[in-house]
């Protein structure tokens, strides 16, 4: 299952779950680690045939950012760093007026 999220008309993402554990997966055109497959992976040509369908959206949209589950680096990029501040993917507050 994936869910898509439109922050902004130029800002989009989806969320993955696992069917990766990391964006870089989409370059390399492969799941999860071998050993995440052999723990969550019933049907591996199956779970293989998902992962093509995420390389061939990336490719087609390559501004879609791609937000599995377990990707802490792809969480801060989009959300921050969890410090209070507004998140990247909500866009800088307007400065008060006055």
């Amino acid at each position: 299952m994936a869910t898509f999220v439109n922050v902004s008309p130029t800002q989009r993402f989806v969320h993955v779950g696992d069917l990766i554990n990391m964006r870089e997966s989409i370059e390399r055109n492969v799941g999860k680690s071998w050993l995440m497959r052999q723990l969550t992976d019933e049907d591996s040509a199956r779970t293989q045939a998902e992962v093509a369908k995420l390389v061939q959206l990336h490719a087609r949209d390559p501004e879609l950012l791609i937000l599995p589950a377990h990707d802490g680096r792809a969480f801060v990029e989009l959300f921050g760093t969890g410090d209070a501040g507004v998140p990247p993917c909500i866009g800088v507050p307007p400065a008060p007026a006055g």
